[in-house]
């Protein structure tokens, strides 16, 4: 199921208004898909007992903070709100750090997850709550 609901995010950016210059498509196509993916992301991440889902899940997570690093280069130093601080700040907003950190926490998907907190401690979207939880993972 978590691959049909990617798919069918995906396949929603094909709606998107048309007169987006097609140079800047996929990133617009990745802005507008960003909160929906997130938000599916963080409830796989914090909600699933297989750890098989909860790792796939980083893994699509991480690789769109990696997308996003693309794009932030490409992108114009005048633009409103950078790529790279939008999916911080979406990052926060979908609680994934929450659902990384909550009770189903485990040591191979928080080394995995290690780009998800690189670019929101970047961003400066990472809070104390998080950074203690972070801590204690480390130290336990």
């Amino acid at each position: 199921r978590f691959s049909a609901a990617t798919a069918t995010l995906q396949s929603l950016a094909l709606l998107l208004p048309s007169d987006i210059i097609t140079t800047e498509l996929p990133a617009a196509s990745f802005r507008a898909m960003l909160p929906a993916r997130l938000a599916l992301l963080s409830a796989a991440v914090g909600k699933s007992p297989l750890l098989l889902v909860r790792l796939r899940a980083v893994k699509e997570a991480v690789g769109m903070v990696e997308q996003a690093r693309v794009f932030g280069a490409q992108e114009s130093i005048h633009r409103k709100l950078p790529m790279l601080k939008k999916v911080a700040a979406q990052l926060a907003v979908a609680r994934l750090p929450a659902a990384l950190l909550g009770p189903l926490a485990h040591e191979t998907v928080l080394a995995r997850a290690g780009p998800i907190f690189g670019l929101m401690r970047e961003e400066g979207e990472l809070d104390s709550p998080h950074l203690r939880a972070l801590w204690r993972a480390g130290a336990g």
